[in-house]
Order: structure tokens, then sequence, then C-alpha cells
């Protein structure tokens, strides 16, 4: 959900500036559907969906540098260049997360002898390339290291992780 006052002073849920926005991205006829809840003025259902994850961000009041959060966590993100960790790198950081934990469960399940993984992520841009209005990844690699199991069990773990 794209939460924004519509004013550039701050705007409390109650007030009647107040507007949040969602884009449902679920393929389909729906695809790209804008949810506006406003005072409850409008607000249609989502279907029959599980909320999986929730978290926010919002400005500091210096630029190039978000507040992030995520249930009870409280962290920084910064713009390209910052001092804190960028917006980007987070980004990344959650894809190789998600396939650390994913891949270990799978193995789990699978009764494989995983022992310990090393997910790493980079991402390349052409600096060549003029920027569009989207920040585009000219490539991205995701390299698995797995320690514990045979080859054709780690190839079967990276397929299932990709499929998912």
């Amino acid at each position: 959900m794209l939460i924004f006052p519509v004013s550039s002073e701050h705007v409390s849920p109650a007030s009647p500036l107040y507007a949040a926005f969602a884009i449902d991205s679920t393929p389909g006829p729906d695809y790209a559907r804008l949810y506006c809840d406003k005072q409850g003025e409008r607000e249609e259902s989502m279907g029959q969906l599980t909320l999986a994850y929730k978290t926010r961000s919002y400005s500091t009041g210096t630029l190039g540098r978000a507040i992030c959060n995520a249930r009870t966590h409280h962290f920084v993100a910064d713009d390209a260049g910052g001092e804190e960790v960028g917006a980007g790198e987070l980004f990344f950081s959650g894809i190789s997360a998600c396939a650390v934990n994913m891949v270990e469960r799978l193995a789990n399940q699978g009764n494989m002898p995983l022992q310990w993984m090393d997910v790493g992520v980079e991402a390349y841009r052409d600096p060549d390339r003029p920027q569009g209005e989207l920040t585009v990844y000219d490539r991205v690699r995701v390299h698995f290291e797995m320690w514990g199991v045979a080859d054709d069990h780690a190839k079967r773990l990276i397929d299932m992780w990709k499929q998912r």
C-alpha cells in the first residue's frame, strides 16, 4: 500500500487529507487495480488473500534517507552512495535471505543433509546506458554455495527455489 498525504504538511490518518492507495499487481484481467481508502469512503475487497508481509518506510527530513520498519524493527535506508545500507542493497539482501531460508526449509522437508549455505546477489548496470524512468538492472546474478549435500540435491534445491 502506498500511503501519502495530499499536502506537504504532516497529515495524520484521522485527517480528511489522508489518503491511502494500493495497487493490486495480481496478473489477470484486473491487473493494476487501484484501491483507495480515504476515511472509509471507498474500499474494495482484495478477495481471499492472506497478508504475508507488511512494511513501511517514511522520510526523515534528510534527502536520500528513509526510516523503514517491519513489525517492531526499525532501520535506516539511504539512497545510493549514502552512509547507511542502501535501499537497493536491502532489496537484494531480501532476495538472498529469502533464498537461504527457503532452500534450508526445502532441504529439511526433503531430508537432505544441508549443513550450511551462502547466497550472494550481485546487480549490474551498464554505465553507458541512458537512465530511464524506471530503475533497471542489466544483469542480476544469484550465487549459491552449499555444504553437506550432493551436487544433484543442490541443483534440485536451486531449481525448486527458482520455481517459487
